[in-house]
């Protein structure tokens, strides 16, 4: 048995622990930030660039997808630059959190808000709400943490939510679901 064969054996044996993915996942969520401050020294995206990759970006979309839009701060920044004719769809399965979306575009036609979220399918799924911190998901990171609140909530796949408005292509996707961004891409 070679190391990579040996070393991914042990990976799938620590993939049936609890514990051992709670710490993977706390260890990950630990090299992202590692890295993201290497990159820029916050997750504010008028100062870490994203606003410049943005501003590139917006003007060319017609259609856009924010999948994980939490309070919506990102999304508001890539309105500062799309056109007067886009699109846009926005999910955020967290109720507190979807109720700020709900006043902050509530006079935007152009959106549609969506409670629920992305996956690699339809149904249902426990959500884990942190609100207000920006790390709810539908991935439990923490077993003793009592400020988290498990829901159930509908997920749906893009594909679905794409194919229900009509849309043939979108021209920009955003995914910040706090470690679930493989199923969305999944469903997509």
């Amino acid at each position: 048995m070679n190391f990579k064969s040996f070393l991914n054996s042990i990976q799938h044996k620590l993939s049936r622990s609890k514990l051992a993915v709670v710490l993977a996942i706390k260890l990950r969520n630990q090299c992202n930030s590692i890295i993201a401050y290497h990159l820029a020294e916050t997750s504010n995206h008028y100062e870490n660039g994203e606003s410049w990759l943005i501003e590139m970006i917006a003007a060319d979309c017609s259609t856009f997808i924010d999948v994980g839009a939490y309070i919506g701060d990102w999304s508001e920044c890539f309105l500062n630059y799309a056109p007067k004719d886009y699109s846009g769809l926005i999910f955020e399965p967290s109720e507190s959190a979807f109720h700020s979306l709900e006043n902050k575009f509530k006079d935007n036609l152009n959106l549609s808000l969506i409670q629920l979220a992305c996956s690699d399918s339809i149904g249902e799924a426990i959500f884990y709400d942190e609100y207000p911190k920006q790390s709810s998901s539908l991935i439990k990171n923490d077993i003793n943490n009592n400020s988290i609140f498990a829901k159930n909530v509908k997920i749906s796949t893009l594909d679905e939510q794409v194919t229900n408005r009509g849309w043939g292509y979108i021209d920009f996707l955003k995914i910040d679901c706090e470690g679930y961004d493989m199923h969305v891409l999944r469903g997509g």
